[in-house]
């Protein structure tokens, strides 16, 4: 229940990533929130959170949820873009779909690569 209320009040234009990506943000931000209370987490979509969490990583917590809550995703994306090399949402959104998705490959593709170290 506080998963879909949650949903209630994300930006619109989030669903940009596509359904998986914006159930794993929606499922992070109610892990967070239940977590504030001392309660464990859900159950719901656990093995999407990792995507959440490895966008978390890369732009930080308060740009997520700036970017879930108040929008618009465009600032978002162009964020990402500029930390990952070769960024592509729409490369993301087919990578979520469907029913066999391996949400690990998923969350890769919102890490920022390790620097190549100069020999």
């Amino acid at each position: 229940m506080l998963h879909e209320s949650i949903h209630r009040y994300q930006d619109p234009s989030f669903k940009a990533f596509g359904n998986g990506v914006n159930e794993a943000v929606t499922q992070y931000f109610t892990n967070y929130v239940l977590k504030q209370y001392g309660l464990p987490s859900g159950q719901g979509h656990v093995e999407k959170v990792v995507v959440a969490e490895a966008l978390a990583g890369t732009v930080g917590f308060d740009e997520l949820a700036r970017a879930y809550f108040i929008g618009p995703v465009t600032n978002f994306i162009e964020t990402l873009k500029k930390k990952i090399p070769g960024f592509d949402h729409v490369k993301v959104m087919q990578a979520s779909a469907g029913g066999s998705v391996d949400w690990k490959r998923v969350a890769e593709m919102f890490q920022v690569p390790p620097a190549n170290p100069k020999k």
